[in-house]
């Protein structure tokens, strides 16, 4: 068997998902170390990024009473009058 090619898939199958786990852990403000040993199994480790991506951070408080501003940048009040009559009717 080819040893660089053995090499390069356990660097990505098993240390990559354990050092993006750790970095996302940490960034989250979870215990870095157990994500680590998630992280490390073969196979679960990708799902363990996808779940520390997907959380949100301790500590983050969502406050559901705000309203949600769907675009920031829309500044014009809406007006949902109904448009002027033609004039030759």
């Amino acid at each position: 068997m080819n040893v660089p090619w053995l090499l390069f898939f356990m660097i990505f199958t098993l240390i990559g998902p354990a050092v993006v786990s750790y970095h996302l852990a940490r960034e989250k403000g979870r215990t870095p170390t157990s994500w680590v040993v998630l992280g490390l199994i073969p196979g679960v480790g990708f799902y363990t990024m996808m779940y520390l991506v997907g959380t949100r951070t301790l500590g983050e408080i969502w406050d559901a009473s705000q309203p949600v501003d769907d675009d920031p940048l829309d500044d014009e009040p809406f007006d949902d009058s109904p448009p002027p009559l033609p004039l030759d009717h």
